[in-house]
């Protein structure tokens, strides 16, 4: 322990009733909180040096609302018996090295709300009994998670707001039903293997964050991208196999601040609509097919005093340049 450990423990704690297993009552140990009936209902050790395995006996705490223990070194898998904690609303486990399967049993946590099992070495699918109709918060990214993501997702947790999937093994297509879910502000998928067209019934007018860089999409941009309007803040298709040209209509987004096409199969020129998004800081267009010159409506973005353009790349390296571009930061060499 990093704070507060056991008797003995040479980890450092401001008064006695505060270490783990003192003699003192548990709701004055570090990182313990009771409700008024003096059960523990609040677990926060996050990042205090933890090691070892999480016990089966933690679903004990039949009051317990609020578990963190992210950042340690926990490990082993997730204990199926803390689908028996039915007031849980917070789980974060996040940035152990949990490693085995989501149990399912975690399905019976029908108060749940977030829940946040990144960061760790879990295996196998994504079960959709985790979806409750209560979840609000869902990060699984950076893990070892396989399979294709699951109908419940968008079928019961359907006030879902952050989604977070990146980083794992997914297959399969982006869902269709992300765009029922009328609160969603963030889907991130980047780093997968999620194939197929998206689809433009996807996106809703709330969405901000959307990243499905690292992929094997295909086919053209879905005019339905451009129903999100003023919502959208970053977009990342970085990486994948869309084909087309890039349409004018990105000029409506106006409140991008990241836009990535890089390493894809896109052609035609850069539309001069793009310098209308004068909110945006990160621009990507290299290893394209685009050709042609940078419009100097985007390198104005760079140029003007009020430009907040600070990244901007294109295949403006070799010579000829595939797009000839004097205000770009970064040239790749065309193919």
């Amino acid at each position: 322990w990093t704070n507060c450990g056991r008797g003995g423990s040479v980890s450092s704690c401001p008064n006695l009733p505060q270490r783990f297993l003192s003699g003192a009552s548990e709701c004055l140990w570090f990182g313990a909180d009771c409700d008024a009936d003096g059960y523990i209902d609040k677990i926060n050790l996050r990042e205090n040096g933890l090691i070892g395995t999480l016990v089966p006996e933690m679903a004990e705490l039949t009051r317990l609302e609020t578990l963190v223990l992210s950042r340690n070194s926990l490990g082993s898998s997730v204990p199926t018996e803390l689908g028996r904690l039915n007031q849980l609303r917070f789980l974060l486990l996040n940035r152990n090295s949990f490693s085995g399967s989501i149990p399912t049993e975690l399905g019976n946590l029908n108060r749940l709300w977030y829940i946040h099992l990144g960061n760790n070495l879990l295996t196998g699918p994504l079960p959709g009994t985790v979806f409750a109709p209560t979840l609000q918060h869902v990060d699984f990214g950076d893990n070892r998670l396989t399979g294709t993501l699951p109908m419940e997702m968008t079928l019961i947790s359907k006030d879902l707001i952050n989604i977070d999937v990146s980083k794992n093994q997914f297959t399969g297509s982006i869902p269709v039903g992300l765009g029922s879910l009328t609160g969603l502000s963030s889907f991130t998928g980047n780093e997968n293997d999620f194939s197929g067209q998206l689809a433009g019934a996807i996106f809703n007018d709330r969405m901000t964050i959307f990243d499905v860089s690292q992929n094997r999409l295909s086919g053209l941009i879905p005019n339905g991208l451009f129903n999100l309007g003023t919502s959208l803040t970053l977009l990342n298709l970085a990486a994948n196999k869309f084909e087309g040209t890039i349409p004018s209509q990105f000029g409506d987004l106006v409140n991008l601040e990241q836009l990535a096409f890089w390493f894809n199969d896109f052609v035609g020129t850069v539309p001069t609509t793009l310098g209308l998004l004068s909110n945006l800081e990160v621009l990507h267009f290299g290893e394209t097919d685009l050709f042609g010159t940078m419009p100097a409506e985007v390198c104005e973005l760079r140029t003007d005093e009020d430009g907040l353009l600070a990244t901007l790349s294109a295949d403006c390296g070799g010579s000829p340049p595939m797009l000839a571009c004097d205000c770009c930061t970064q040239c790749f060499e065309s193919n």
